[in-house]
């Protein structure tokens, strides 16, 4: 991994750089590209020089899109500039915020409860917002078994948020 790391660091980058200018949230983006490829790190190693490079190539791009979406989606939501009184006038709520912060620190506090796979299919879908062809590549599954696979999910978190707040 450390060959790998050394020998395409500047393509990573340099893809990366395409796609955001920040230079810190690039740093992000590469950071999250390298763990993703150390839990790849069996297929890498099967990979001729060609598919390997493209393989990187993909993974920065898409972490980079990913990444890059789900900050702007956050900085448009939350604009700590503006005043409170004008958060209605962005098209946000003083109250959404206030509900969705207290849901999210009880996700918080029961998420270290789920077991992984729970946890690889709520981040899949909700953080990464990948698609569910893409989250089934990744678990081995059928598509169509996606829905399941997330409504089960969703079952075992609400049902430790029910019991965790009845606490």
């Amino acid at each position: 991994m450390s060959a790998l790391f050394i020998q395409y660091q500047k393509l990573m980058y340099s893809t990366i750089l395409k796609v955001t200018t920040d230079a810190w949230l690039a740093d992000d983006i590469f950071q999250i590209t390298l763990e993703n490829l150390i839990k790849k790190i069996d297929l890498l190693k099967n990979l001729d020089r060609d598919h390997l490079v493209n393989y990187i190539l993909v993974a920065s791009r898409n972490t980079a899109y990913n990444v890059s979406q789900h900050q702007r989606r956050e900085s448009a939501r939350y604009d700590p500039e503006c005043p409170a009184d004008d958060y209605s006038l962005n098209g946000f709520n003083v109250e959404d915020y206030v509900i969705e912060k207290s849901q999210t620190s009880v996700l918080r506090s029961i998420w270290s409860k789920l077991d992984s796979r729970t946890k690889f299919i709520l981040e899949s879908k909700y953080i990464l917002e990948k698609s569910d062809s893409e989250i089934a590549k990744d678990l081995g599954i059928e598509p169509a078994s996606v829905r399941m696979a997330l409504s089960r999910a969703r079952k075992k978190a609400h049902d430790l948020m029910e019991k965790d707040s009845s606490q």
